[in-house]
């Protein structure tokens, strides 16, 4: 799966995270942080936006990897979709 299929998989992760929560759904450009950026997301929604990529991505992105926030800033939708990349072809080696 190359970056622009992972972002695809992102930005459906978070627009149904949004749109099941009654809140907007904003534009995903790739400088844009979910956290801070999208209408009332929050940690809750980025454990949930990990768990749900974990089980659609088929790789483990454990709790240590800060894939939404890092030092108390929101990660952006480019470094998101980075770190995935890395996370996606470390899990298939060997496969």
């Amino acid at each position: 799966m190359d970056a622009h299929e992972i972002r695809g998989v992102v930005v459906s992760v978070l627009t149904d995270i949004q749109s099941d929560s009654g809140r907007t759904v904003s534009d995903f450009s790739g400088d844009m942080c979910p956290m801070g950026g999208l209408d009332g997301f929050d940690s809750i929604n980025c454990i949930e936006a990990a768990i749900t990529l974990s089980g659609i991505l088929g790789c483990d992105i454990q709790k240590d990897v800060a894939l939404f926030t890092q030092d108390g800033h929101g990660r952006t939708m480019d470094e998101i979709v980075d770190d995935l990349c890395e996370i996606v072809g470390s899990s298939k080696q060997g496969v």
